[in-house]
Protein backbone atom coordinates (compact mmCIF):
# COMPACT_ATOMS: atom_id res chain seq x y z
CA UNK A 1 0.00 0.00 0.00
CA UNK A 2 1.46 3.57 -0.68
CA UNK A 3 -0.40 6.32 1.03
CA UNK A 4 0.91 9.49 -0.42
CA UNK A 5 1.08 13.24 0.93
CA UNK A 6 -0.31 15.63 -2.20
CA UNK A 7 2.39 16.20 -4.24
CA UNK A 8 4.80 14.04 -3.25
CA UNK A 9 4.75 11.85 -6.22
CA UNK A 10 3.81 8.88 -4.31
CA UNK A 11 1.21 7.51 -7.35
CA UNK A 12 4.14 8.12 -9.81
CA UNK A 13 6.13 5.51 -7.04
CA UNK A 14 3.37 2.79 -7.09
CA UNK A 15 3.45 2.76 -10.81
CA UNK A 16 6.78 2.12 -11.05
CA UNK A 17 7.08 -0.32 -7.80
CA UNK A 18 4.34 -1.96 -9.64
CA UNK A 19 6.00 -1.89 -12.91
CA UNK A 20 9.51 -3.69 -11.65
CA UNK A 21 7.65 -6.37 -9.48
CA UNK A 22 5.00 -7.19 -12.00
CA UNK A 23 1.67 -6.43 -9.89
CA UNK A 24 -1.13 -4.35 -11.19
CA UNK A 25 -1.49 -0.68 -9.91
CA UNK A 26 -4.83 0.42 -8.23
CA UNK A 27 -5.31 3.95 -7.59
CA UNK A 28 -8.07 5.56 -9.47
CA UNK A 29 -9.47 2.12 -10.95
CA UNK A 30 -10.50 1.65 -7.44
CA UNK A 31 -13.09 4.34 -7.38
CA UNK A 32 -14.15 2.82 -11.56
CA UNK A 33 -14.38 -0.46 -9.09
CA UNK A 34 -16.54 0.20 -6.56
CA UNK A 35 -19.13 1.80 -9.11
CA UNK A 36 -19.33 -0.72 -10.88
CA UNK A 37 -20.36 -3.21 -7.66
CA UNK A 38 -22.74 -0.56 -6.33
CA UNK A 39 -24.21 0.23 -9.63
CA UNK A 40 -23.64 4.59 -8.60
CA UNK A 41 -21.96 6.48 -11.04
CA UNK A 42 -18.45 6.72 -10.70
CA UNK A 43 -18.36 10.61 -10.77
CA UNK A 44 -20.87 10.61 -8.01
CA UNK A 45 -18.02 7.93 -5.94
CA UNK A 46 -15.37 10.19 -7.21
CA UNK A 47 -16.89 13.33 -5.25
CA UNK A 48 -16.71 11.28 -2.02
CA UNK A 49 -13.36 9.29 -2.69
CA UNK A 50 -10.75 10.12 0.31
CA UNK A 51 -13.07 12.63 1.71
CA UNK A 52 -15.12 12.81 4.77
CA UNK A 53 -18.54 14.45 3.78
CA UNK A 54 -19.86 14.18 7.42
CA UNK A 55 -22.88 12.79 8.50
CA UNK A 56 -25.51 15.64 7.12
CA UNK A 57 -24.42 16.08 3.83
CA UNK A 58 -24.48 11.76 3.97
CA UNK A 59 -27.87 11.76 5.11
CA UNK A 60 -28.92 14.68 2.22
CA UNK A 61 -27.34 12.54 -0.59
CA UNK A 62 -28.99 9.09 1.02
CA UNK A 63 -32.14 11.07 0.78
CA UNK A 64 -31.48 12.17 -2.43
CA UNK A 65 -29.64 9.46 -4.18
CA UNK A 66 -30.76 6.50 -2.03
CA UNK A 67 -27.98 4.33 -0.42
CA UNK A 68 -25.88 4.06 -3.52
CA UNK A 69 -24.71 7.95 -2.92
CA UNK A 70 -23.88 7.62 0.36
CA UNK A 71 -20.58 7.91 1.81
CA UNK A 72 -21.42 4.91 3.55
CA UNK A 73 -22.16 2.74 0.80
CA UNK A 74 -18.97 3.88 -0.61
CA UNK A 75 -17.24 3.08 2.37
CA UNK A 76 -18.40 -0.50 2.47
CA UNK A 77 -17.59 -0.82 -1.26
CA UNK A 78 -14.06 0.43 -0.91
CA UNK A 79 -13.55 -1.96 1.79
CA UNK A 80 -15.30 -5.09 -0.49
CA UNK A 81 -13.00 -4.27 -3.36
CA UNK A 82 -9.43 -3.58 -1.37
CA UNK A 83 -10.09 -7.06 0.46
CA UNK A 84 -10.92 -8.68 -2.85
CA UNK A 85 -7.48 -7.26 -4.27
CA UNK A 86 -5.78 -8.18 -1.04
CA UNK A 87 -6.76 -11.54 -1.08
CA UNK A 88 -5.66 -11.62 -5.10
CA UNK A 89 -2.41 -10.14 -4.47
CA UNK A 90 -0.07 -8.75 -6.59
CA UNK A 91 -0.89 -5.64 -6.40
CA UNK A 92 -0.34 -2.11 -5.44
CA UNK A 93 -3.00 -0.08 -4.20
CA UNK A 94 -2.17 3.95 -3.94
CA UNK A 95 -4.51 5.43 -0.77
CA UNK A 96 -7.87 4.40 -0.11
CA UNK A 97 -6.87 3.73 3.61
CA UNK A 98 -5.96 0.45 2.25
CA UNK A 99 -3.06 0.74 4.82
CA UNK A 100 -5.97 0.45 7.53
CA UNK A 101 -7.73 -2.18 5.78
CA UNK A 102 -5.54 -4.73 5.21
CA UNK A 103 -3.40 -6.78 7.65
CA UNK A 104 -0.28 -5.44 8.14
CA UNK A 105 1.20 -9.16 8.34
CA UNK A 106 0.40 -9.35 4.36
CA UNK A 107 1.05 -5.73 3.21
CA UNK A 108 4.25 -3.17 2.52
CA UNK A 109 3.00 -0.59 4.29
CA UNK A 110 4.50 2.77 2.51
CA UNK A 111 4.14 6.56 2.87
CA UNK A 112 5.79 9.04 0.65
CA UNK A 113 6.13 12.95 2.29
CA UNK A 114 7.92 15.77 1.25
CA UNK A 115 8.31 19.57 2.52
CA UNK A 116 5.77 21.71 1.27
CA UNK A 117 7.69 23.74 -0.80
CA UNK A 118 8.72 21.22 -3.15
CA UNK A 119 5.23 19.04 -3.17
CA UNK A 120 3.54 22.81 -3.96
CA UNK A 121 6.54 23.42 -6.95
CA UNK A 122 5.44 19.87 -7.64
CA UNK A 123 1.84 20.29 -8.26
CA UNK A 124 2.65 23.60 -9.80
CA UNK A 125 4.24 22.08 -12.08
CA UNK A 126 2.29 19.32 -13.11
CA UNK A 127 -1.20 21.55 -12.98
CA UNK A 128 0.47 23.88 -14.70
CA UNK A 129 -1.22 26.67 -11.57
CA UNK A 130 0.45 29.26 -9.94
CA UNK A 131 2.95 28.16 -6.55
CA UNK A 132 -0.09 30.28 -4.34
CA UNK A 133 -2.86 27.92 -5.99
CA UNK A 134 -0.64 24.78 -5.89
CA UNK A 135 0.24 25.79 -2.06
CA UNK A 136 -3.72 26.09 -1.64
CA UNK A 137 -4.48 22.50 -3.18
CA UNK A 138 -1.92 20.42 -1.60
CA UNK A 139 -2.96 22.01 1.96
CA UNK A 140 -6.74 21.23 0.65
CA UNK A 141 -5.95 17.62 -0.15
CA UNK A 142 -3.61 16.93 2.96
CA UNK A 143 -6.62 18.12 4.91
CA UNK A 144 -9.02 15.60 3.05
CA UNK A 145 -7.43 12.87 2.99
CA UNK A 146 -6.12 12.89 6.87
CA UNK A 147 -9.72 13.86 7.71
CA UNK A 148 -11.07 10.33 5.50
CA UNK A 149 -8.68 8.48 7.34
CA UNK A 150 -9.45 9.38 10.63
CA UNK A 151 -13.19 9.71 9.90
CA UNK A 152 -13.48 6.02 9.17
CA UNK A 153 -10.45 4.02 10.38
CA UNK A 154 -10.25 6.59 13.33
CA UNK A 155 -6.59 6.58 12.67
CA UNK A 156 -3.82 8.99 11.52
CA UNK A 157 -2.62 8.69 8.33
CA UNK A 158 0.41 10.72 9.08
CA UNK A 159 1.84 8.73 11.61
CA UNK A 160 5.04 6.80 10.74
CA UNK A 161 4.21 4.22 13.11
CA UNK A 162 1.38 3.02 11.27
CA UNK A 163 4.00 2.16 8.63
CA UNK A 164 6.71 -0.47 7.05
CA UNK A 165 8.47 2.41 5.60
CA UNK A 166 8.49 6.30 5.05
CA UNK A 167 9.86 8.38 2.22
CA UNK A 168 10.84 11.48 1.74
CA UNK A 169 9.66 12.13 -2.24
CA UNK A 170 12.48 15.35 -1.64
CA UNK A 171 15.35 13.09 -0.64
CA UNK A 172 14.58 10.11 -2.84
CA UNK A 173 12.58 10.54 -6.10
CA UNK A 174 10.43 7.93 -7.42
CA UNK A 175 13.31 6.78 -10.07
CA UNK A 176 15.12 6.07 -7.71
CA UNK A 177 12.93 5.45 -4.64
CA UNK A 178 11.55 2.80 -6.49
CA UNK A 179 14.51 0.35 -5.33
CA UNK A 180 14.05 1.19 -2.01
CA UNK A 181 10.41 0.14 -2.01
CA UNK A 182 11.44 -3.48 -3.76
CA UNK A 183 14.19 -3.87 -1.31
CA UNK A 184 11.74 -3.73 1.66
CA UNK A 185 9.14 -5.54 -0.24
CA UNK A 186 11.57 -8.40 -0.60
CA UNK A 187 12.96 -8.46 2.86
CA UNK A 188 9.40 -8.23 4.42
CA UNK A 189 8.17 -11.20 2.13
CA UNK A 190 11.62 -13.07 0.97
CA UNK A 191 10.68 -15.43 -2.36
CA UNK A 192 10.05 -19.26 -1.14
Amino acid sequence: TISREAGSNGTALGRLVAEKLGFHLWDQEIVQRVAEQSGASEALFAAVDERARGAIHDLLAGILMGDAGTETEYLASLLRVIHAIGQHGSAVIVGRGAQFVLDPATVLRVRVVGPIESRTRELAATRDISEREARGEVERIDRERLGFIRHHFHRNAADPSAYDLVLNADAIPPARAVDVVVAAYEAKFPPR
